[in-house]
């Protein structure tokens, strides 16, 4: 056979003995670095999911403010209270009483 390929059998059945222990290696220093950043992960989604909570509770609060103004409005037999009320398509607003802008 050809020495070169004995040389390179050889070299590779070496590496391949070797290759498990580098590997080994390589996972026990990477672990710290890999541990960091699911750990960060896990920190940046809490806040973003804290974030979250609170655009829902202020988007609540809108909803049950709106529904509460429009509870009363009905009570009082408007149909709608607040600002808006009259700012119809028929009602006063920047249009005058033809529909023209």
């Amino acid at each position: 056979m050809d020495r070169k390929l004995m040389i390179g059998a050889a070299l590779a059945v070496g590496a391949l003995m070797v290759v498990p222990g580098v590997a080994a290696a390589v996972a026990r220093a990477a672990r710290p670095a890999v541990k960091a950043a699911i750990k960060a992960s896990v920190i940046g989604y809490r806040e973003v999911q804290r974030a979250g909570m609170e655009v829902y509770e202020t988007a609540e609060d809108a909803l049950a403010e709106v529904q509460h103004e429009l509870a009363e409005g009905e009570r009082a037999g408007t149909g709608a209270s607040g600002d808006d009320a009259g700012a119809g398509p028929n009602g006063s607003g920047s249009r005058g009483n033809d529909g023209q802008a």
